[in-house]
């Protein structure tokens, strides 16, 4: 018995088509596109440029920058001969969802809960201590005991 490996691609008519389709849905979407001979320009243009929208509704403190919003948004690509066609979208429901790193999002209802931190001895012991000179004290403690070791 032997292992057989299919693969398959959608031609150019078909990505135009659902491209096509996605700039149709203003009311659903967000898109941006942008085409250069380097794949790389091409998707962080696109992707610039469609953060342009995406800002454009939110408040200043909470404007998003391309590195958290390329996780989010989905690309399709089209090659034109040299160069590379990177056509970026994301559902505007999605975009108003995406919280900027380091804030505190809420998990949806139906995936696990995170496990609550719980500091190391140390830490703890630290903690307890209460105030910046009691830490000090703690601290040169400990230090002078290592020392002597």
């Amino acid at each position: 018995m032997g292992w057989c490996m299919c693969v398959y691609g959608q031609d150019k008519k078909s990505l135009l088509e659902r491209i096509n389709s996605i700039k149709s849905q203003n009311d659903i979407y967000y898109w941006n596109q942008y085409t250069w001979y380097s794949a790389d320009t091409a998707k962080i243009n696109a992707t610039s440029q469609l953060l342009s929208e995406v800002n454009c509704y939110r408040a200043e403190n909470e404007q998003l920058t391309v590195e958290e919003l390329m996780p989010h948004a989905d690309y399709i690509v089209i090659d034109r001969g040299n160069a590379k066609q990177y056509f970026a979208y994301i559902k505007k429901t999605d975009a108003i969802a995406i919280k900027k790193i380091g804030e505190i999002s809420i998990p949806p209802p139906d995936s696990p809960k995170p496990k609550p931190f719980v500091a190391d001895a140390f830490t703890q012991r630290i903690m307890e201590t209460g105030d910046f000179v009691n830490v000090y004290k703690l601290l040169k403690s400990l230090q002078e005991r290592c020392s002597h070791l």
